[in-house]
């Protein structure tokens, strides 16, 4: 029985994509000495929504693009939280406790 690493199915997937759905594969894959030499095309591509996999030694790594964090605004939430007038008078509970 043929043993297949992830590499190899990863690699079957696109392929087959290509074959049975007729279009382009949504994914690459690229040693890392093609990476390095293209690396702003592979960036440009991720941001695009493509899938891209880096082989290594190691096995493989997907680059994956991360979602712009936008700064905290301070004071957003001002008018939304409306606290009661007694709210920093001492409980009931705890009055035993305060004497």
């Amino acid at each position: 029985m043929a043993r297949f690493s992830i590499l190899h199915m990863v690699e079957l997937c696109a392929i087959l994509t290509v074959v049975f759905l007729g279009g382009e594969p949504a994914m690459r894959v690229v040693t890392i000495e093609e990476a390095r030499g293209q690396l702003n095309d592979l960036l440009a591509s991720v941001l695009q929504g493509e899938k891209v996999f880096i082989r290594t030694e190691q096995g493989m790594v997907q680059l994956t693009a991360m979602p712009a964090v936008r700064p905290r605004q301070f004071g957003s939430a001002r008018g939304m939280v409306k606290l009661g007038e007694d709210f920093d008078a001492p409980l009931e509970d705890f009055l035993p406790y305060l004497s």
